[in-house]
């Protein structure tokens, strides 16, 4: 089994390599143990090195010249004109300039901590969205990637990615402390960001790619500690699994007014006063909950009707998705009637399709 390990030769290095050419061979030599899991995280440019550095460290700075040989193959020959350092021969592929690739290294991330939504591919330079990672469904923190300014260019709207992110806890990951200037950590400290660096954060192997240091509950604490006093408002009635899509949920009206709701590992029955659909003053269904109830009688597709019963979607839609913590509409609107994204089921109501249908839709007082 091959152990994993830090990286921190790797993240030092695209700090203080920036703009400089290094070929495959210096890469291995200079990262050692590291460069497996370095390799998958590099591509090659159209150059080729024409020098390689002494790993020997001769004096003034010698170079070692790649030389052509007659076969096909190449020479790094020792640039002193009384040479100190042996030869060395190289595959062609040695002399490739690599450097890193964003579009990797996001793809990486993304994969070891199983996040969800679209990344920023158009954006990946300075600070890009690579997704959400969640605690369960609708609960959890938007995921930045940072890299150092001299890889892109400066770039003074580096942080708009999460500026523009919803209000809460947020994640920048950056490869090291050293990339990034006492101005920009206090930039992301306006924007409540939490830093936390690739080197502290993960481990790599060459065959598994990268996976978290420790446990997710203590390495992000604080952030989950946010989400935590956040929810103290009014948290979701129910916790399902992370990136549990509506097509999973089930609900069944047992009754009049009560209908059971299933899921990933899920069971809860629910009431109109559950979902805000109650009258206050004596306990009666209100309409929205009519409406949810008529339109499981007509298996979860309805025609869109007037403003009051758009409105009445409109809440039930709103209800849902704060009972659930689910962050999506539940109820699509396609070609003028509303589809319902989870399984929605009558069978449990006794007065039938034909007493909904009879159903008088009046406003509330």
């Amino acid at each position: 089994m091959i152990a994993a390990m830090r990286m921190t030769t790797f993240w030092n290095a695209i700090e203080d390599l920036i703009g400089a050419a290094i070929s495959q061979r210096e890469w291995a030599e200079m990262l050692g143990a590291e460069w497996g899991p370095a390799a998958a995280l590099l591509r090659p440019t159209d150059k080729k090195a024409e020098d390689l550095v002494c790993p020997k460290g001769c004096v003034d700075g010698c170079m070692r010249r790649v030389v052509p040989l007659i076969d096909g193959r190449l020479r790094a020959e020792c640039g002193n004109p009384s040479p100190i350092c042996e030869s060395v021969v190289l595959d062609e592929a040695e002399v490739n300039i690599l450097a890193l690739d964003p579009q990797k290294l996001a793809k990486a991330l993304i994969s070891a901590l199983n996040l969800v939504g679209e990344p920023d591919k158009a954006r990946l330079g300075h600070t890009a969205f690579l997704g959400r990672y969640e605690l369960s469904a609708g609960r959890g923190f938007p995921v930045f990637l940072y890299l150092p300014q001299l890889l892109f260019g400066f770039d003074a709207e580096a942080f708009d990615p999460i500026a523009a992110s919803p209000t809460g806890a947020r994640l920048v990951l950056i490869p090291t402390r050293r990339c990034m200037s006492s101005r920009d950590i206090k930039r992301l400290e306006r924007h409540h960001a939490t830093i936390m660096t690739l080197d502290e954060t993960f481990q790599w192997d060459s065959r598994r790619g990268p996976s978290l240091i420790g446990d997710p509950a203590s390495l992000f604490a604080p952030l989950i500690g946010t989400i935590q006093g956040a929810e103290q408002v009014k948290p979701p009635a129910i916790t399902l699994p992370s990136q549990t899509p509506w097509s999973a949920i089930r609900i069944d009206f047992d009754s009049a007014e009560l209908a059971t709701l299933r899921g990933p590992g899920v069971q809860r029955s629910f009431s109109p006063a559950d979902l805000d659909m109650a009258d206050k003053r004596n306990g009666r269904a209100r309409q929205p909950w009519l409406w949810l109830r008529n339109f499981a009688i007509y298996g979860g597709r309805m025609p869109t009707g007037d403003s009051r019963v758009q409105k009445h979607k409109q809440f039930v839609s709103e209800k849902l998705m704060a009972f659930t913590g689910l962050d999506t509409d539940p109820i699509n609107d396609d070609d003028g009637h509303y589809i319902a994204k989870f399984k929605l089921s009558g069978d449990g109501l006794k007065q039938g399709r034909r007493g909904a249908a009879r159903e008088d839709f009046v406003d509330d007082d």
